[in-house]
């Protein structure tokens, strides 16, 4: 006569790649790479039938990740290279499944729920210490390089579906995407010196997202249904020089770009929709939308 049904499902990770240069260490090769890579990948699927005379049924998904690329080169470190390549990268991926959620109602009446949430929290930094050398030691015939970068990317899908059948019912179905994103790089009274090649300093960051929820009606009397898709970005990329010094041929700093000339990339989509059939009239309520807040960011400060 009276059915209920419900399901959740949900994912949790925290994650930190670190590699460090300690304080006061001395280090002296022809290349000289340190990389602090970041890579999580994670997603859920719910779904939740129900038939009955009355029902009720719901589910939920919610996925959260916390992940950090971090790179120390402690103070008074030394550190001396043709090529000096520095780079922390944090990585995320919910792309596994192509449905999320999805619920299914039959009934006389009816009332189903869906929500299904994604929070996306990662950062990617380097702190070089105060009195830490790098020191690129090329020349004419080989100028070497010294290159620093701190990058994230981000790809996020959901889809959620839900669908009411019989007489009157009533369904709400929700795709939310949360994005913090942060890439930095922080020298504070170090030095940077390239001999004859140039010092690269950036940051950048990516992110893919999409957020797509369908609702469908389909009753004798009346009913209402409601969709809502929404997409949060908050991307943050720094450099901040303190009495630091920075020598090359060229010396480069970008903020929400990589060396290589490649911009910040922020793709976002969302879709909602809503589909009512019934004798009298049904109230349909579809809300879609995308935030994006990106700061690129240089400062140089002190006697930098």
């Amino acid at each position: 006569m009276i059915a209920v049904t419900g399901s959740d499902a949900s994912t949790h990770s925290d994650v930190t790649t670190a590699a460090e240069v300690g304080a006061n260490a001395r280090v002296d090769a022809l290349a000289f790479n340190l990389l602090s890579l970041n890579n999580q990948g994670q997603d859920t699927t719910s779904d939740s039938v129900t038939v009955g005379l009355a029902s009720g049924g719901g589910a939920l998904a919610h996925n959260t990740a916390t992940g950090d690329a971090r790179i120390d080169v402690g103070a008074g470190a030394l550190v001396t290279a043709r090529n000096i390549v520095i780079d922390a990268s944090s990585v995320f991926n919910k792309d596994h499944y192509g449905l999320n959620l999805n619920s299914a109602t039959v009934s006389v009446g009816s009332i189903s729920a869906l929500l299904s949430e994604t929070d996306v929290n990662t950062h990617a930094e380097v702190n070089i210490g105060n009195g830490a050398v790098l020191h690129s030691n090329g020349n004419n015939a080989h100028p070497g390089a010294l290159q620093v970068d701190a990058t994230t990317d981000i790809t996020a899908y959901d889809n959620v579906q839900t669908q009411a059948y019989g007489i009157v019912g009533v369904t709400l179905g929700w795709s939310e995407i949360n994005v913090d994103s942060r890439s930095n790089v922080n020298v504070n009274g170090a030095t940077l010196h390239a001999d004859a090649g140039d010092v690269d300093i950036s940051t950048k960051s990516s992110a893919e997202t999409r957020a797509t929820t369908d609702t469908t009606i389909a009753v004798a009397l009346t009913g209402a249904g409601g969709s809502k898709s929404t997409i949060d970005v908050d991307a943050r990329n720094n450099i901040n020089l303190n009495n630091a010094t920075v020598k090359g041929s060229n010396v480069n700093l970008y903020a929400g770009r990589d060396a290589g000339g490649q911009g910040n990339i922020f793709l976002g989509n969302t879709s909602a929709n809503v589909e009512a059939y019934s004798l009298l009239p049904s109230l349909g309520v579809p809300i879609s939308n995308i935030t994006y807040d990106e700061t690129n960011a240089i400062a140089v400060n002190g006697d930098s």
